[in-house]
């Protein structure tokens, strides 16, 4: 059961870093330290798949105090670790 929670936590983090980077304004910073592929460029391009979802594929969502600095990378005034269970 603990797989399918933390595979649920990861995807809700994805999505909602993806949504927020949509309209971030650090929006350069994230995409440069984003380390996208030659597969995600070639997606990207093709238009097969948003931007904001394929660089949000390039972090990771599983541990808190990762989410908190991915999302801090988008906006310094949100601080997820209050809210984030340690």
């Amino acid at each position: 059961m603990i797989p399918y929670v933390v595979a649920v936590w990861e995807e809700y983090f994805r999505s909602t870093f993806a949504a927020t980077l949509k309209y971030a304004d650090k929006r350069e910073a994230v995409l440069k330290k984003a380390r996208l592929s030659h597969a995600q460029l070639e997606q990207i391009a093709g238009e097969k798949r948003p931007i904001e979802q394929t660089v949000s594929e390039c972090f990771s969502f599983q541990r808190p105090s990762l989410i908190s600095e991915n999302f801090r990378m988008l906006d310094s005034k949100l601080d997820i670790a209050e809210l984030l269970p340690v």
